[in-house]
């Protein structure tokens, strides 16, 4: 290889497209509020289900009827 065609290779391979970096950054912004979203509704589920565990205890303990 000489040192044009090195260069030529090495500029094309290095080289990032704006538009790339912008639609990854966007999917990191995304990706990063998905999570967010995720946890936020585990906890709400871990909620709901104690708050079920704790029903159907106070039921079978004749504290609550139907």
């Amino acid at each position: 290889m000489d040192a044009d065609f090195f260069n030529a290779l090495y500029d094309r391979i290095i080289y990032v497209d704006p538009n790339i970096l912008r639609e990854i950054e966007m999917h990191g912004i995304r990706y990063n509020d998905t999570q967010v979203i995720i946890e936020v509704k585990e906890q709400e589920l871990k909620k709901q289900k104690r708050a079920l565990d704790k029903l159907h205890e106070s039921y079978e303990e004749d504290m609550i009827t139907k």
